[in-house]
C-alpha cells in the first residue's frame, strides 16, 4: 500500500505540473490542453490515484502501527534470545522457560519470527530500524 501511495503521489503531481504547465502556457486553441471537467471522467490511472491520496493519513497511520510493532516484537525476540544463551551458558544445560504453564517456543520457531520480523521492516524500508535494535539489545 505504501508503495502504492508513492505512485500515486507522483501520478497526482504529475497531473498537477501539466495542469500549471497549460495554464502557465495560457493555450487554449486545442481541445488537449484544456483542463478536465468535473463531469468528464478520469483515466484509471488518476481515478485510483486520488481515491489512494484520500486514504493516505490511513495509509501512513498504518505503515506506522507495523513499524512500531515489528521493532516491539524484534526486541523482544531478541531479548528471549539473549536470555536463553545467557540461562544455557550459566547452567550448561537448557532450562524451560516458566511461562506460566504455556510452551513456549522454541530456538527456531524464535529465529523465524525474528527472520519474518526484520523482513517485514526491510520491505517497509527499515532496515536502519533492525540494526539500532540490535545495537540497542547488545549494549543491555
Amino acid at each position: 500500500m505504501v508503495q502504492e501511495l508513492q505512485a500515486s503521489t507522483d501520478i497526482v503531481a504529475t497531473m498537477t505540473a501539466s495542469s500549471n504547465a497549460v495554464i502557465g502556457n495560457k493555450d487554449t486553441s486545442s481541445n488537449s490542453t484544456t483542463l478536465p471537467s468535473m463531469r468528464s471522467s478520469l483515466d484509471k490511472d488518476s481515478e485510483r490515484a486520488q481515491f489512494l491520496m484520500k486514504l493516505a493519513p490511513r495509509i501512513r497511520r498504518l505503515e506506522s502501527d507495523t513499524i512500531l510493532s515489528l521493532s516491539f516484537w524484534i526486541e523482544k525476540i531478541l531479548k528471549r534470545l539473549q536470555d536463553r544463551h545467557l540461562s544455557k551458558s550459566e547452567e550448561g544445560e537448557e532450562n524451560e522457560d516458566d511461562d506460566g504453564g504455556f510452551d513456549s517456543p522454541s530456538e527456531n520457531e524464535l529465529l523465524l519470527m525474528l527472520g519474518n520480523c526484520m523482513r517485514g521492516l526491510t520491505l517497509l524500508g527499515r532496515s536502519i530500524e533492525v540494526e539500532n535494535i540490535f545495537a540497542r539489545v547488545a549494549i543491555m
